[in-house]
């Protein structure tokens, strides 16, 4: 009965305690040339270890403004320097579904783009979008920032 008890505690407390995996996102860059005011670089952004965009792009120095704290939002910034991203020439994204785009762009400005679906057969926006709505443009080429940071260390 004592290990029955023991054994009902332990699941409730596991219960509580198991939390799902959350998605983890990351982007590798490769500099492919350095200019005066910014860096041409190549990019592979994965998502779970899943390429989900890959292309080139230039990176700009910027900083951001960001709040310290949730409650007096307007009192505690702070300034981190970071890149603004701005996508140029040909950029592929991956979908999870399998559907896929390819774009052009010129220093930020979409030129051109074309949808597949998971077998690479040419579709259109509506049928790649599928009713997705969002106020924010999916396919703007100057919308990303990257924070600079440094990596710990293992000892």
């Amino acid at each position: 009965m004592k290990h029955s008890y023991i054994v009902i505690l332990l699941s409730i407390l596991l219960t509580g305690q198991v939390n799902g995996q959350q998605s983890s996102s990351w982007t590798d860059f490769d500099t492919l040339k350095v200019y005066e005011d910014k860096v041409f670089v190549d990019f592979v952004t994965y998502t779970d270890s899943t390429i989900a965009e890959q292309g080139k792009a230039f990176l700009y120095p910027d900083s951001l403004e960001l709040r310290k704290s949730k409650w007096l939002p307007r009192f505690f910034k702070i300034t981190v320097p970071a890149d603004s991203m701005i996508l140029h020439g040909i950029v592929k994204s991956q979908w999870n579904e399998g559907k896929y785009r390819i774009g052009k762009y010129d220093k930020g400005e979409k030129l051109e783009m074309t949808y597949f679906d998971s077998q690479g057969n040419e579709i259109s926006y509506q049928e790649f979008y599928g009713g997705l709505r969002s106020q924010w443009d999916p396919e703007q080429g100057t919308d990303r920032y990257f924070i600079h940071g440094t990596k710990k260390k293992k000892k």
